[in-house]
């Protein structure tokens, strides 16, 4: 991976343990984030005598935090989380019982539950989210039988690519990274109207984070060189490895 230059796509500030794992591995991290997020004000209306809460992304768990208060009165409730990210965050906010679910997806959240606690019984689960999370898994935990609770605590809005793009033309880009469905969007934008679209698919690499993200490029015609196996800095290093290696 020495001297690559991959372009991380996802906020800034969800993007410095890739950034530190790609230095350490050699590589050149660049910062071209397709996405912000804005956080919402939290309602004081989470319920608080909930059997249990999941955090899918560090980003609800931000919003959370702007309202110390609410925090003060809902951390007693257990926490299951996708990733170590989360699983931090939730602990530094001040949550009591802190789960990480084994897979480091959705789906991984929703084996956890059903394996500890079988079928519900009208449970409440609250189950914070951005306003473009996919309603699969709280479909499929209210099918097993719980209440889901699930406020829009953020929203992702789109950043044009205009800049990725143009130092891509310089030929200062190799790998382009999507860790989401809708920076694959924000980039599809200018990659459907770029004039040197044919060249730059020559020479450029894409990464998708996981079969979500990969499908959402393939529905925008982007083709998909390499896909990690798992939502982590670890498994993006191996991935990027993978994809350079077959380029030597």
């Amino acid at each position: 991976m020495k001297g690559s230059r991959i372009a991380l796509t996802r906020p800034v500030e969800s993007s410095a343990p890739w950034s530190d794992a790609i230095r350490r591995a050699g590589g050149c991290p660049l910062q071209f984030p397709l996405v912000e997020i804005h956080l919402l004000p939290t309602a004081a209306l989470l319920p608080d005598r909930a059997f249990l809460m999941i955090f899918t992304s560090v980003n609800a768990i931000r919003a959370l935090m702007q309202n110390v208060s609410l925090v003060n009165k809902i951390r007693h409730i257990p926490v299951v989380t996708v990733g170590s990210a989360s699983s931090a965050l939730a602990k530094m906010a001040g949550f009591s019982t802190v789960h990480e679910a084994e897979t480091k997806r959705a789906d991984g959240v929703f084996a956890w539950i059903e394996k500890r606690f079988g079928r519900g019984n009208g449970e409440q689960i609250v189950y914070p989210r951005g306003n473009l999370a996919d309603g699969e898994l709280a479909s499929r935990l209210t099918a097993l039988g719980y209440q889901v609770v699930s406020p829009i605590l953020y929203e992702t809005k789109p950043v044009s690519s205009e800049a990725l793009l143009t130092e891509a033309r310089r030929g200062r880009v190799d790998v382009v990274s999507f860790a989401s469905g809708s920076a694959v969007a924000s980039f599809a934008t200018g990659w459907q109207t770029e004039r040197l679209r044919g060249w730059l698919e020559n020479r450029l690499k894409f990464l998708s984070i996981g079969p979500k993200t990969s499908e959402v490029m393939r529905a925008h015609d982007l083709r998909v060189d390499e896909q990690a196996r798992a939502p982590d800095s670890a498994s993006v290093i191996a991935a990027l490895q993978r994809l350079l290696h077959k380029n030597t």
